[in-house]
């Protein structure tokens, strides 16, 4: 019977070292992608990553996750490892962002319902999904701005 209660503890921590009056706040895409700009540096065109910034009810930002890197074409995205930091940090909104090396910035249909399915699980939990980001070296596009969500 002492076999059968052998189980993992599970272990939550969330750790800030910054003030809160020194975090950044994001308002609009602009602002996305000056946050996001940081994060890529000459990676644009090598392969893919995908980003998530988790905001505070002020849209400051709480924390940014680097979510996967995949290939010069792809990259595989998880809602469960997105909203379990989510809830982690206690955040109140999302942003995501992933480059694509082609220079395309057209959204691919998965984009699309990948970014419907993250919106979705994410108001399960009260949480806003402001926005979703494609990157090229030179510009990019804002779902939001899109009219996309």
């Amino acid at each position: 019977m002492e076999d059968l209660l052998q189980v993992a503890e599970v272990k939550i921590t969330y750790s800030s070292k910054i003030k809160p009056s020194k975090r950044t706040k994001i308002s609009n895409p602009e602002e996305c992608l000056s946050l996001f700009r940081a994060f890529y540096k000459d990676d644009y065109e090598y392969r893919e990553k995908f980003y998530v910034a988790y905001l505070n009810r002020a849209n400051k930002v709480i924390g940014v996750k680097l979510l996967s890197t995949g290939s010069d074409a792809a990259t595989i995205v998880s809602v469960k490892s997105i909203m379990q930091g989510a809830i982690l940090a206690h955040a109140c909104g999302l942003v995501l962002c992933h480059n694509h090396p082609s220079g395309n910035l057209q959204a691919s249909q998965h984009d699309i319902t990948i970014t419907k399915k993250i919106k979705e699980a994410a108001l399960l939990f009260d949480i806003v999904l402001m926005d979703h980001l494609i990157l090229t070296e030179e510009s990019f596009l804002s779902f939001a701005n899109e009219g996309i969500i």
